[in-house]
Parts: structure tokens; C-alpha cells; sequence
């Protein structure tokens, strides 16, 4: 695939201000904006209607809070000014150069996204390639390796039609993931043939981030999840509250430091029970699965160690640190001494190897969860 085409001044600053007027729907934009206006606004009049300061000093307030109004209204609502500004300062800095504004050629092969610019060439590797959105008329696809992030411009109308401009967003998203297996290897994994047992399967990002939040709230139901720590963690709390509740600790100073206290003991469970498990489950399936929209795994049961391994990663560990084996309907949990764990999702197929091998190693996790309790 390829395209020539040319970004004038005007689709720039119009790309520019459709990213500004994102950012402006954005939640922390949102609450910036209510509390410069909203919120500083009611405090200046709590504050001279409480306080009552002298007349000037209130003028001066009221001045002051109105000034800080009406710059930060001017600043969401002037969005092309701030745009045109920006594309300014990028061509008083150097960040654009004068060849930018000529005839470019941008071409899709062997998984890599080509631009020509005047006599500039720049490469992209697809398997950096994270996203493609319309912004001002204009197809912006972006490459993210690492921090540094790179941002393509594309004018929408060099495309013949709306399945031309998808069919290009396709093979963009297959070359991303041919060029990520080509650099994880074989994308089959096959089962260990020393192995006592093995499962293997496919996850897509979705279902291993579920998986993830499922697995951390799951633990918190075994016999490793409730350690010797934990419980100690619990029955703290229930004394420093049940104190509370009971009155026995009244005063002000020393409820605030026990909530706090309680608040700290108990942010394991809060973070695993609450939406914030589900938003670090997210990053790190992203992480894990590196672009690829699903990945093969196996886990194979070796007479010393456990292993879980996919594309990205592999991970051995010795059985004896094997604590804990939960089974539900849908996933097959095993916890692990240093807090790492695996997890086998069941379907019609494998429902009978997996309880084989959840059963076997459920035995084991028994075992060693006696013995460390004679080694204490």
C-alpha cells in the first residue's frame, strides 16, 4: 500500500484542535476546570462572608477570584487560538521542518510503515503501531516505544472509500502483529514431552486482564490467602474499630490515627476488591501481551517444578513453593510461595485434563503447606 499526499497548515492546526478538544473532555481536565472556577469562586465568598476581611482586601479577592474565572474560560474555550500557537511554536523550534509541508509518500510493506518527506526517510516498525483515529479530517496513527511516542498524519481524502481507509487500518493491525510474533518466535508451543502433564490454550487480552482481577480476588478465599499476615491484618482492624464502635476510644486525635492505621492494613484488599484491580490487570495484560491481540499458553507439570509459559514470558518454579489450587467454572487458579501465580481458563475440551492436573497438584499444594507448618 502506498500514498502521496500533502498536509497543509490548515489541516495541521485543525488536527491540533481536535486533539485539544479530547483532552478537554478528559476527568482530571474536568475537575481542574471546576475547581479554577467553581470551586475557587465558592471559597472566596466563603471566605469573605466567614472571615469578613477589610473592604479592600475583599475587592481584592473578588477581583482576583474573577481574574482566575475568566483565564481559565478563555483557556477551554480558545482552542483554535492555542492550536494555531502551538503549530507556531513548532515551527520556531525546529520540530517541523519546511519539507514537512511538501508532496509525502508513505508506504505499507514487509510489516514496515515507510515515510518520504522531501529527502528526509523515516522507518517505523508496525510492531510499535498502537492506534488510528480521525482527528480534523486527517487519519492520525500512532507508534509508542516505550515513552517516546510518534504520531503519522494521513488526510482521509486519500483514500477512494471508507473500506479502503479500513482496509489500510487492517493490514496496519496484521502487520503489528506479524512484525511482535516474528520478534517473540514461534508462536506454537508445544507440550513438554517430559512433562507428567500438560494443558494447552489461547487467551485474548481480555479474557487474561479477567483472569487477572479474578485470580487476585480468589486468593484472598484460600488457605494461602488467609496467612498468618492477613488474618493478623484482619483482627487488628476489627480491634481498632470495634474500640471505636465501643467507645472506648474517644477522642479526635486518636480515632483519626486508628482509621488511618486501618486504612493502611486493609489497602490490600480494598486495591484487590475495588475498581483498581481491574485497571492494573488492564496495564499489565497490555504489557504482557506486547500488541498481540491473543496469545498461546501451556502449563506443564514437571516431577520438580511448574511451568507457565506463553509468547512473551516463562516462568519455572519449584512445586514446593506451590501453596494453593482453586477451581471454579471458568478458571483453574495455583498460588505460589512468592506471591506469583498461573491460571488455566476451562472450556468443553480441557475441562477434564485441568481438573486431572488441578486435582494432582491440589494434593502437592496440601503437602507443602503442612510441611512448612512443622518446619515453623
Amino acid at each position: 500500500m502506498e500514498y502521496s499526499f500533502q498536509i497543509t497548515e490548515k489541516d495541521y492546526i485543525d488536527t491540533l484542535a481536535a486533539q485539544l478538544k479530547q483532552k478537554r473532555k478528559g476527568i482530571l481536565n474536568i475537575l481542574a476546570f471546576l475547581l479554577l472556577t467553581v470551586g475557587q469562586g465558592a471559597y472566596a465568598v466563603w471566605y469573605i462572608l466567614s472571615a469578613k476581611p477589610e473592604k479592600k482586601s475583599a475587592v481584592f479577592i473578588c477581583l482576583l477570584s474573577a481574574l482566575v474565572f475568566a483565564l481559565q474560560i478563555f483557556y477551554q474555550f480558545s482552542i483554535r487560538l492555542r492550536a494555531e500557537q502551538t503549530l507556531k511554536r513548532y515551527k520556531k523550534n525546529g520540530s517541523i521542518s519546511e519539507s514537512f509541508w511538501k508532496t509525502q509518500r508513505m508506504k505499507l510493506d514487509d510489516d514496515v510503515l515507510s515515510l518520504r518527506c522531501g529527502k528526509d526517510r523515516l522507518v517505523y516498525d508496525c510492531a510499535f503501531f498502537s492506534n488510528a483515529e480521525t482527528l480534523g479530517g486527517v487519519l492520525v496513527l500512532t507508534f509508542q516505544k516505550g515513552k517516546e511516542i510518534q504520531q503519522l498524519m494521513l488526510p482521509e481524502s486519500v483514500f477512494e472509500s471508507e473500506d479502503a481507509r479500513k482496509r489500510f487500518i487492517d493490514a496496519l493491525a496484521a502487520s503489528r502483529q506479524n512484525s511482535i510474533r516474528a520478534s517473540t518466535g514461534d508462536t506454537a508451543i508445544p507440550n513438554a514431552e517430559n512433562a507428567e502433564m500438560a494443558v494447552s490454550y489461547t487467551m485474548t487480552k481480555e479474557e487474561f486482564s479477567e483472569a487477572l482481577v479474578r485470580c487476585t480476588r480468589r486468593f484472598y478465599t484460600t488457605k494461602a490467602g488467609m496467612s498468618l499476615k492477613n488474618i493478623a491484618r484482619l483482627a487488628c482492624v476489627v480491634f481498632l474499630l470495634g474500640n471505636i464502635a465501643a467507645g472506648v476510644i474517644n477522642t479526635k486525635d486518636f480515632i483519626i490515627y486508628a482509621s488511618l492505621i486501618s486504612l493502611v492494613l486493609l489497602l490490600p484488599f480494598i486495591v484487590a476488591f475495588s475498581p483498581i484491580e481491574g485497571s492494573i490487570a488492564r496495564q499489565n495484560a497490555e504489557k504482557t501481551f506486547a500488541g498481540l491481540d491473543e496469545m498461546n499458553f501451556s502449563l506443564a507439570v514437571f516431577p520438580d517444578s511448574i511451568a507457565w509459559k506463553c509468547e512473551s514470558f516463562s516462568n519455572e518454579i519449584s512445586v514446593e513453593n506451590l501453596i494453593a489450587v482453586v477451581r471454579d467454572k471458568r478458571y483453574a487458579f495455583f498460588y505460589f510461595r512468592d506471591n506469583s501465580s498461573a491460571f488455566i481458563p476451562l472450556d468443553e475440551e480441557n475441562t477434564a485434563p485441568v481438573t486431572k492436573c488441578s486435582l494432582y497438584l491440589e494434593v502437592i499444594a496440601d503437602r507443602n503447606l503442612k510441611s512448612k507448618k512443622r518446619v515453623k
